[in-house]
């Protein structure tokens, strides 16, 4: 049985901060149009998402969502995740030299970078 202790010490175990630095980060968002109307999520935010007939309703409405879903958690006591990761698109990647030699000699052979190369047979997959 977890004690009261416990469960509090669990419950505030992160860092809180303001609404406003939660509102000022930049949540990605996904959106899907589905019979004529627009769905905006947030995947870092679950469960938190908006909609409208137009893409401009539909991101007022998802961002009045994003507002009210980080003040409920604030005020409810749980944690607000930050965005994931900033992506820069650069990876760098160890392989070993052979991989490395085959797969420089195929982008040869196509005309293309080895970095065209690779990003192509990534999209694909």
């Amino acid at each position: 049985m977890i004690s009261k202790v416990n469960k509090q010490k669990t419950r505030t175990s992160f860092k809180r901060q303001s609404l406003e630095h939660y509102l000022e980060l930049d949540y990605p968002l996904e959106v899907v149009m589905e019979d004529g109307n627009y769905f905006i999520s947030y995947p870092d935010l679950p469960g938190c998402m908006g909609h409208g007939r137009t893409i401009q309703k539909a991101i007022k409405c998802a961002e009045k969502s994003k507002r009210l879903w980080i003040e409920v958690a604030l005020e409810r006591g749980m944690e607000v995740p930050e965005p994931a990761g900033n992506y820069s698109g650069r990876l760098v990647l160890r392989m070993p030299k052979s991989l490395h030699r085959d797969l420089a000699m195929r982008a040869r052979r196509e005309g293309i970078s080895l970095n065209q190369y690779l990003v192509s047979k990534l999209a694909k997959n």
